[in-house]
């Protein structure tokens, strides 16, 4: 439907019907972990770029991604959902700068947007 790539389905069941919305989040963390680690085992010449937000565990869950496969992973991007950066996940982003994973914690989409385009994610 919206022309993203396959293994981004392995993540979630795609959505079909109005009861669906209702009953979400209940994966475990392991299990995304799992998941991530599964598909960057299976296509180890790719790279990625993980996108989450900082309102639960991504940003921690990211960081033991990159820890694992630090050359894979080219760019982690965390969508600021409050009106203020999270001191952990400022914490977080700072350390996958040293594993030389590109960061990007952002507000509004144009930031990573424009993030993107420097680091030629996007042209």
């Amino acid at each position: 439907i919206h022309q993203l790539p396959k293994a981004v389905l392995l993540l979630k069941d795609i959505k079909t019907s109005l009861a669906d919305f209702f009953i979400t989040g209940r994966g475990n963390h392991n299990h995304k972990f799992d998941k991530i680690k599964h598909i960057l085992e299976f296509y180890p010449n790719l790279e990625y770029v993980l996108l989450g937000d900082d309102s639960q565990h991504d940003p921690f869950l990211y960081e033991a991604i990159c820890k694992i496969f630090p050359v894979t992973v080219k760019a982690v991007y965390i969508r600021q959902t409050g009106n203020y950066k999270k001191e952990k996940v400022t914490a977080v982003m700072k350390n996958l700068e040293t594993l030389d994973v590109s960061i990007c914690y952002f507000k509004n989409s144009s930031e990573a947007i424009e993030h993107s385009k420097s680091i030629g994610i996007i042209a």
